[in-house]
């Protein structure tokens, strides 16, 4: 359950949630003037809006989710184009305070739930990034939503594979919003093997089908990039490939390699 069973829970989430969405739309597009990732993001939005390149982001390696969003906020909202885009992040930051809320209760109870949410409502990084028209606060809901969708998932047997949906459509989106996203993979299967081996039904084909759904978001991109010149140092899965030390760098020079 997404919402506290006690009245008083309910005031108490309800003003957590006011705190953290004043916390982040305060002085939304004055605190903090446009950054340089913002300005082409929005740039993207706009080729979105205009010429209908829904997978421009793909060219410079990033997934292309966050600025489909930007995209269609610009076509329903013909307002100031930063504050639009960064009140998403302020909704996502919104979402992602309700998602450890759940979390927090599915593990240990209401008072945990509303103990993280109030941690996660005033934490400055969260804010921060909740505040700004980037890819993290939105990181920051889908990574929180795969982590409360698999132990939902598998606290329970299920009498069918539509359990294994949920985390795998939330691991999905994950995969098409930043590929950084791949560090929660391992979070399904290990709630899994914590939640799930006695209930008796076969966990590989119940991984097996929240992994394909991931996996399918990651073969969409790769099958969508569009046909035009990019750089040789990008790519689709990993954005910049320069950022990995190769086997033989790290050889020849491990904390050279570590250091760059």
């Amino acid at each position: 359950m997404l919402w506290p069973e006690s009245q008083s829970g309910v005031y108490v989430l309800l003003g957590i949630l006011a705190l953290a969405l004043s916390l982040r739309a305060f002085k939304l597009t004055t605190l903090l003037p446009i950054l340089v990732d913002e300005s082409i993001y929005l740039r993207w939005a706009e080729i979105i809006h205009h010429q209908g390149q829904w997978f421009i982001s793909l060219l410079d390696g990033k997934q292309p989710l966050t600025y489909w969003l930007l995209g269609i906020q610009r076509m329903i909202w013909d307002g100031d184009r930063l504050a639009g885009a960064r009140m998403l992040s302020v909704l996502a930051g919104l979402g992602s305070t309700i998602g450890v809320y759940a979390t927090g209760r599915l593990l240990s109870g209401e008072r945990a739930g509303l103990v993280s949410a109030f941690l996660y409502a005033c934490f400055p990084l969260s804010i921060l990034y909740d505040r700004l028209a980037y890819t993290e606060g939105f990181s920051n809901f889908f990574g929180i939503a795969i982590v409360y969708s698999s132990l939902w998932c598998f606290s329970e047997p299920g009498k069918s594979w539509k359990r294994e949906l949920v985390p795998g459509a939330a691991l999905a989106l994950a995969m098409l919003t930043k590929h950084t996203l791949l560090l929660f993979a391992f979070i399904p299967a290990l709630a899994a093997l914590w939640q799930a081996r006695q209930h008796g039904r076969n966990l590989t084909m119940r991984l097996a089908t929240l992994y394909v759904c991931g996996g399918a978001a990651i073969v969409f991109c790769l099958l969508t990039i569009p046909e035009a010149p990019t750089l040789a140092s990008h790519d689709a899965l990993l954005h910049h490939k320069e950022f990995f030390a190769s086997p033989q760098e790290m050889l020849k020079d491990p904390f050279g390699a570590a250091a760059g």
